[in-house]
């Protein structure tokens, strides 16, 4: 309290969230599982048709599309054998939350405005290893587009996350399953204002 009409305030938080049993050991249910339509290995998907076409269609062989059919490979079933479920190998989240804020008393006495008071606060929140699904349709294409997977690298972590059949090259064992993906962070500005004054025998 800096002054008599202003408080600051702020504060740091770190918080661990360890994963549920649920979103562990949720039993693996083999069932088919929506990938995008078309398969982005096609011939006339976006992926192929784009600047980095080239190279998807290199990554696309080297998952196992046999190269004598790359040029006319084609999938628009829009479904894959896969897998929903919990995921053993997930790790604890991880939060930080920063506020800082600046609460304005009233230096009025009058009673229509003694108990005025006024509020601003800042505030970041971050999650690390957020623990959610992710599903076939959003991960699948990631393996193809270069912000996600800039060496076209079928290492990549979301090419590791379903498998392609070697005779066909049709997508199999696409797992939509809980993982440790994401850094969730919002930040935003609170304003808050508090007014009473009396009104007869009460206060309003």
């Amino acid at each position: 309290e800096p002054v008599d009409a202003v408080h600051l305030r702020g504060s740091f938080q770190r918080a661990v969230r360890a994963p549920s049993i649920f979103e562990r050991y949720e039993p693996q249910v083999a069932q088919n599982v929506a990938i995008p339509n078309p398969d982005p290995c096609s011939f006339d998907s976006e992926q192929r048709s784009g600047p980095d076409g080239a190279n998807v269609a290199a990554l696309c062989v080297e998952q196992g599309i046999p190269a004598s059919e790359i040029a006319t490979f084609y999938d628009y079933s829009g479904q894959a054998p896969g897998f929903f479920g919990g995921n053993p190998d997930l790790t604890p989240e991880e939060g930080r939350t920063w506020t800082a804020g600046v609460v304005f008393d009233s230096p009025f006495g009058s009673p229509a405005l003694q108990y005025l008071q006024v509020s601003i606060d800042w505030w970041s929140i971050r999650i690390n290893d957020a623990i959610s699904y992710i599903f076939a349709t959003d991960y699948v294409p990631n393996c193809y587009d270069p912000k996600y997977n800039p060496g076209f690298s079928a290492t990549n972590q979301y090419c590791t996350w379903f498998s392609r059949e070697a005779e066909t090259g049709y997508i199999v064992d696409a797992y939509n399953i809980n993982r440790n993906f994401a850094v969730v962070e919002t930040k935003g500005i609170d304003l808050q204002l508090d007014w009473r004054m009396p009104a007869g025998p009460g206060d309003r």
